[in-house]
């Protein structure tokens, strides 16, 4: 039984309650949706990963059937990442001797890669080189570095 006062039942919820429960209810939306959004922005990156680790394999490929003595010459160069634009993409080949051993050589690649506008990994202008005078070594260690990097060791 709903007692009435003047005119009004006490069962009946205010226009504050009913304002606060939809506020709860905007601000919980908002995060779904927000979160909605940034799966779109990680899908798209890890797309993009996934393309550019797969095109630093098929160089590591390459230079696997590269002659032993002729590695030396592939250090430094650079290569287009396949499945990315010219400009939105830049893969580097570091060979390195071991000291110590001359029939054991060190094979580095590392792509840096533009997703959504921002690069991924520290070569900022994609080129394909460290340049010091941009500051593109953030950690100093003389290096390009990139969540896109292979490294194996080749014996003659």
């Amino acid at each position: 039984m709903t007692v009435k006062q003047a005119g009004y039942s006490k069962e009946a919820f205010s226009l504050i309650e009913i304002m606060v429960a939809v506020g709860i209810m905007v601000i919980g939306l908002t995060a779904i949706l927000a979160s909605y959004a940034n799966m779109f922005i990680l899908g798209d990156l890890a797309r993009d990963l996934s393309r550019a680790t797969n095109a630093a394999r098929a160089r590591m490929e390459e230079v696997k059937q590269v002659e032993f003595d002729s590695l030396d010459a592939l250090n430094a160069t650079t290569f287009d990442l396949e499945g990315f634009n010219v400009a939105d993409a830049r893969g580097r080949v570091e060979v390195r001797n071991i000291t110590g051993n001359s029939n054991l050589k060190e094979i580095r690649i590392v792509g840096c890669f533009r997703s959504r506008n921002r690069v991924v990994g520290e070569d900022a202008n994609l080129n394909g080189a460290l340049d010091t005078e941009i500051s593109e070594d953030k950690n100093n260690n003389g290096r390009l570095d990139s969540p896109v990097e292979l490294i194996t060791l080749l014996a003659d």
